[in-house]
């Protein structure tokens, strides 16, 4: 039994609230399964936290080699402990934790995939990614990790198939050691 404004919200989200669901049981829950913990973001304005500016969590499943960060911007206005209203920032550099700093990681963002990249451990812990477009009160979005490889990890690179033709379209295959 629901009140009918409450069924009415159920029903209009309902492919919201699966697709949310499906996210959390295939992607986040086993990154959960014995992660590493990160507050990535300092306090806002150097003080008690008060929700006006961005906050930032990172999980880090080593045994998976993969994690996720939730990012989040509560207010569009924030104040500094004097009282002043300062404009929350609509893009923020993030700086990772816990990272091997000389692999490399597969960064996709689940809403802004226009920052999607591939970055080595110690460009996101050391300089970060500037994560732009959170323009809203209420913003947030997910970065995705996935550690990728090492550059130890390449013994060979082979091209497997025809050969290129200069002013031709060729499709080249690439065959690594290991695989």
């Amino acid at each position: 039994i629901c009140l009918p404004e409450a069924c009415i919200n159920y029903e209009n989200n309902k492919q919201v609230i699966a697709d949310s669901w499906k996210l959390y049981k295939e992607q986040q829950r086993p990154i959960l399964r014995g992660a590493n913990v990160y507050h990535i973001l300092e306090q806002p304005h150097g003080v008690s936290w008060d929700y006006t500016d961005w906050d930032g969590i990172m999980y880090y499943n080593e045994a998976l080699d993969k994690g996720s960060v939730f990012l989040f911007k509560e207010n569009e206005t924030g104040y500094t402990s004097s009282g002043q209203a300062v404009d929350v920032p609509d893009e923020k550099v993030i700086k990772l934790n816990g990272l091997d700093a000389d692999a490399t990681y597969l960064v996709t963002f689940e809403d802004r995939t226009n920052l999607n990249g591939t970055f080595t451990g110690a460009q996101l812990m050391n300089n970060g990614i500037l994560v732009t477009g959170m323009t809203e009160k209420y913003d947030s979005d997910i970065m995705w990790i996935e550690k990728t490889g090492t550059e130890e990890d390449l013994e060979a690179l082979e091209i497997v198939g025809d050969k290129a033709t200069i002013g031709k379209d060729t499709q080249l295959t690439f065959k690594t050691t290991p695989e």
